[in-house]
Protein backbone atom coordinates (compact mmCIF):
# COMPACT_ATOMS: atom_id res chain seq x y z
CA UNK A 1 0.00 0.00 0.00
CA UNK A 2 1.55 3.37 -0.92
CA UNK A 3 1.56 6.05 1.40
CA UNK A 4 -0.84 7.57 0.25
CA UNK A 5 -3.18 5.10 0.69
CA UNK A 6 -2.22 5.35 4.21
CA UNK A 7 -3.02 8.37 4.38
CA UNK A 8 -6.46 7.91 3.04
CA UNK A 9 -7.15 5.63 5.55
CA UNK A 10 -6.00 7.37 8.49
CA UNK A 11 -8.24 10.21 7.23
CA UNK A 12 -11.36 7.93 6.98
CA UNK A 13 -10.75 6.78 11.19
CA UNK A 14 -10.28 9.97 12.12
CA UNK A 15 -13.76 10.71 10.38
CA UNK A 16 -15.20 8.01 12.05
CA UNK A 17 -14.01 9.05 15.47
CA UNK A 18 -15.09 11.73 15.16
CA UNK A 19 -18.52 10.64 14.27
CA UNK A 20 -18.88 8.72 17.26
CA UNK A 21 -17.37 11.68 19.48
CA UNK A 22 -20.09 14.35 18.74
CA UNK A 23 -23.08 10.75 18.73
CA UNK A 24 -23.78 10.54 14.89
CA UNK A 25 -22.80 6.56 15.23
CA UNK A 26 -21.99 3.84 17.94
CA UNK A 27 -18.75 2.48 18.25
CA UNK A 28 -18.90 -0.47 16.39
CA UNK A 29 -16.14 -1.92 18.69
CA UNK A 30 -17.04 -3.33 22.05
CA UNK A 31 -15.59 -2.08 25.13
CA UNK A 32 -13.49 -4.87 25.80
CA UNK A 33 -12.06 -4.69 22.60
CA UNK A 34 -10.50 -0.70 23.54
CA UNK A 35 -9.24 -2.39 26.16
CA UNK A 36 -7.63 -5.35 24.51
CA UNK A 37 -6.02 -2.43 22.04
CA UNK A 38 -4.87 -0.07 24.98
CA UNK A 39 -3.23 -3.17 26.89
CA UNK A 40 -1.32 -4.38 23.58
CA UNK A 41 -0.25 -0.48 23.15
CA UNK A 42 0.85 -0.51 26.69
CA UNK A 43 2.66 -3.94 26.27
CA UNK A 44 4.12 -2.61 22.85
CA UNK A 45 5.43 0.81 24.25
CA UNK A 46 7.47 -1.24 27.43
CA UNK A 47 5.22 -0.16 30.13
CA UNK A 48 3.53 -3.51 30.74
CA UNK A 49 -0.28 -4.49 30.85
CA UNK A 50 -2.09 -3.17 33.25
CA UNK A 51 -4.25 -5.40 35.57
Amino acid sequence: MSIQGLTWMAEEQLIELARIIRGQIENPYPLSHELMVQEALLEASGLGAVS
